[in-house]
Order: structure tokens, then sequence, then C-alpha cells
């Protein structure tokens, strides 16, 4: 993996002062990295439907006073086996303390949520508060005003050429008034502390962490996946002790367990706090009747699932081929597949475990849904390709370059404690009870 060299970078700044490169960073490195990256496909809609959807959930614009804040996702929301939705990553830490959390969750790309009643603590703001900052940027970058140099030279690096200068400046205009519209949002919730998801991977969750912590609030992000190697939002050396590029990074990161530590570069905080979703699965030992052969864990790197989900269809036509859709998957990519009669979908909606537990086999890349599948002891294929190579340990599973090369080799595994810290209740307990004294 290639890495930003010291090239200036940290010399540019947004037109309120703050720095431009810790925005850019992850974008930056997926492009010198020859694009690898999962950037979300942006969702094609009708414009008078979004506009009817912004209309329809300003009713969720809820501000409220709350220790915790957390700045989530309505993708990582799932149904329980009795249909309800529950969002699987921050869910646990409400139930702790559900008279001092404000869950404030995005939209996916067409500006939709999963649910609207999962928690009484529930709040759409963030989403309206982002594209507030691109409607007033769009409208004053109409009239002449006076433009930040920063922009002209923060453009001209090598690293940085891709960007072009209208981007650039959108995104100086945007960036301030989020700036200010954040702190209005934190000033008016008086938190305690604030969990950012994807802190450490930039763009607008580094200016909600920056604001934060100028008006001393503790910034935690919550370990929602892979932790390895070939992960650019982590895996950082140069910038790593820099003191301004500090005050973007969150000062702690709760892990799943130790064993993703080693691949945490950042000089920050790191907690065990273990896997609650996984956890709570586990210990209500639900056991399932096996109903699916191959479960597939997809990732939008589309040619390389395609052509080898293609490959297993034909050679197993009798056998049930299930691809578990990535939350930022569009399904429309897999058109192809539909001619297969034994291939399935399944959104990521529908509760992982279950699945897993249903399933003999699991496929895929580098997800974390991989690691999980080792707790159910489920034979684990590895596709190998320059992805999973560069961001799975060749220790684990089965690596197959070919859907052929499938059999029933040993699967590797890793001490349960070390990937899935146990006692999620205490650790979390302890910390925050300190920090609310």
């Amino acid at each position: 993996m290639k890495y930003i060299e010291d090239s200036g970078l940290l010399n540019y700044r947004f037109r309120n002062g703050m720095l431009m490169l810790p925005f850019y960073r992850y974008r930056i490195m997926s492009q010198i990295n020859n694009g690898l990256n999962i950037a979300p496909k942006q969702v094609k809609d009708n414009i008078f439907k979004k506009l009817g959807r912004i209309v329809c959930y300003l009713k969720m614009c809820k501000i409220q006073r709350a220790k915790f804040v957390f700045f989530t996702s309505t993708l990582f929301n799932v149904k329980n086996p009795q249909g309800v939705f529950f969002n699987s990553l921050d869910g646990f830490y409400y139930d702790l303390y559900p008279e001092d959390c404000l869950l404030v969750e995005d939209a996916d790309g067409a500006y939709f949520w999963r649910t609207t009643d999962s928690y009484q603590g529930l709040s759409f703001i963030n989403t309206y508060l982002l594209s507030l900052s691109s409607i007033i940027a769009r409208i004053i970058h109409f009239f002449p005003y006076k433009r930040n140099p920063d922009v002209y030279e923060f453009s001209k690096n090598e690293y940085a050429s891709f960007l072009s200068v209208k981007e650039l400046e959108m995104e100086d205009l945007r960036v301030a008034i989020y700036g200010k519209l954040i702190k209005w949002l934190l000033h008016r919730t008086q938190c305690k502390v604030a969990f950012v998801n994807c802190a450490c991977y930039g763009g607008y969750s580094a200016i909600i962490i920056n604001i934060a912590k100028k008006l001393g609030i503790r910034t935690v992000e919550l370990q929602h996946g892979c932790i390895d190697e070939g992960n650019y939002a982590y895996n950082e050396s140069l910038f790593a002790g820099n003191e301004h590029y500090g005050y973007y990074i969150p000062d702690e990161i709760w892990t799943f367990g130790a064993f993703w530590h080693k691949f945490i570069k950042w000089k920050t905080k790191k907690v065990l706090v273990g896997n609650p979703y996984l956890n709570t699965f586990i210990k209500s030992k639900i056991v399932t009747k096996s109903s699916i052969d191959f479960l597939v864990i997809s990732q939008p790197v589309y040619n390389i699932i395609i052509s080898f989900v293609s490959e297993l269809a034909e050679l197993y036509p009798e056998k049930r081929i299930v691809v578990r859709l990535h939350p930022r998957d569009d399904i429309n990519e897999y058109d192809s597949l539909r001619m297969y009669s034994n291939i399935h979908f399944s959104s990521s909606v529908n509760n992982l475990y279950e699945e897993i537990g249903r399933s003999e086999s699991i496929i895929g890349l580098f997800s974390t849904c991989l690691y999980e599948s080792l707790a159910f002891n489920k034979k684990l294929f590895i596709i190998d390709c320059e992805w999973s190579r560069n961001s799975f340990p060749r220790s684990i599973g089965v690596w197959v370059k070919s859907a052929r090369e499938i059999g029933t080799g040993k699967t590797e595994s890793i001490e349960g404690d070390d990937l899935w810290f146990p006692d999620f209740e205490g650790a979390v307990c302890s910390q925050l009870d300190q920090y609310v004294k």
C-alpha cells in the first residue's frame, strides 16, 4: 500500500481555519492506491421523491439534551427475530443509558431511513444540516465572494490533482457552514461524549471531531467493521504523531477485541468493549437448520463477485447460493446473475447471524462478517485477489482463486477473546460512568 509522503499538504486550510488534509486524506489514499476503495455509489432517484422524503422526515429533526450523542447511520438498522428494527452498532449502547442518549442517524444517498421509531431518542438532523450546508454554499458560490487562496494551492499538489478547483471551492464553503451548524447542535445537546461513526475516515466526520474537541467533548469512534493492514483509515504513520492532525482524530477507538489494535497506527486510546451484537446472538444459543449451501458476503467490488458467483452457480446447480448484499451495494449491478435459478439475494436488513447460522459455507473477500463466521465454526473460503491479499490475513480460511478450487480444506482460527472481547456491558459502563461524574 502506498502512503502520502511529506508534501506540504498540512499547510493548507479551509476558510474557517480547519486543516484540509484530514478531510481528504482517505480519498487521496484511495486514489494513489489505484482507486481501490469502497465508495458508496450514488443512489439515483426521482428528485420529487427525494424532496417528498425530505419534507416527510422533517419531523424527525429532534434536538435534546443528552450526555451521549451518537452520529451514526440508518444502514446499521437490522430486524430482530420479531421483525423490529434496531441499530446493530449503537443501539446496544443506547439500551444501557436510554435516558442519556441521542442517536443521530444519517440517511442513505436517497434521503431514505430504514425506520423512524426504533428509539425514543432518535434524530435525523445531521442529514439536514449537511444538506443545508450544501444549499447555502451553492447560493454563495453563485455570487462574487472572497476566495480562499489555499484552495488553489491545494489543487496544485500532486496528491490532490484529481480534485477540481470548483469542487474544492464548494467544499471550502460547505465545511465552514457545516462547522458552525455542528457547533450549534453540540451546544444544544450539552453532551459529554460524542460517538462519531467512521471518524478516522475523515470527511465531515473529521469536522465533527474537531468541533467537539474544541468544545471539550470527549470523542469516540466505535469499531464497525474490519480494521486491518489494508484499511487506509487507520494505517497511517507519517501523520500519526502530528499535533495538529490529532485534533481531527477521535480521543478513543472502542474495539471488538485486542486482535484489531495492532492495525491502528493513530496515537489514540484503544478500549476493549467487544461486539455486543455478536456476543448477544452467540449467548442466546439459537440453533438453526442449514438451508444455505454457500453464503457469499458481497462488497461493492462487483466484477470479482459476479465472476466468482457465476462460476459457482454453474458448478453446483443443485446448491442454494445466497448473495448477502453490502449496505452500500447497488443490486442492479447483479442483474447478470438473475439467469441462475440457484442464486438468491439477501438484504443487509436481514439478521446476519441467522443467515450465517443457516449456512454450510461462507465466501467473501475481507469483510468483518468473515471473522464473525469463525465464531459459528463455518467453512470459510476467501476469494484470492488483490483486494483480499491486501486486507485479509492469509492464515485464516481456505484461499481460492476460482470456484473450482472450493473444497473442504481446514479453516484456521484466532483465539476467540482476541477477536471479540466478552464483557461489553462491564467495559462500557466503567468507561462512561467515569466520564459523566
